[in-house]
């Protein structure tokens, strides 16, 4: 068996290759479906979604509705994620769909309650 050595000093490059194609590994398996995997997408989000939650409020009612919606998003990004955008900008790529979602949940929710004229404030 050989064993690799990395002796141009790279090791900064290849832990962070590793730490990609541990996240690509962990979005396509929440893409097909496995719960472990989308908890730990939330899990290594949670930063990300909290630091937009701050922005938009510091009502603790609206916290947990943003929560919700943040997480829909993003695993909503994790369904219609592909190769092509990169586990490394993924966070740029679920974004869009996290900001997306918690729009729709500070405008009064989706279809059905634009339909019916529900409000969620």
């Amino acid at each position: 068996m050989k064993i690799g050595l990395n002796m141009d000093g790279n090791d900064a490059n290849s832990v962070k290759a590793a730490e990609s194609r541990a996240l690509e590994r962990i979005i396509i398996d929440a893409k097909k479906g496995d719960w472990n995997a989308k908890e730990k997408l939330i899990q290594k989000f949670r930063p990300l979604i909290i630091s937009l939650i701050e922005k938009r409020t510091k009502d603790s009612a609206k916290v947990n509705d943003y929560m919700d919606a943040a997480k829909a998003g993003l695993i909503t990004a994790a369904g219609k994620y592909s190769s092509a955008v990169g586990a490394d900008n993924f966070h740029v790529f679920a974004l869009t769909f996290i900001e997306k979602s918690m729009d729709r949940r500070e405008s009064g929710g989706g279809f059905f309650s634009r339909l019916f004229g529900f409000k969620n404030k």
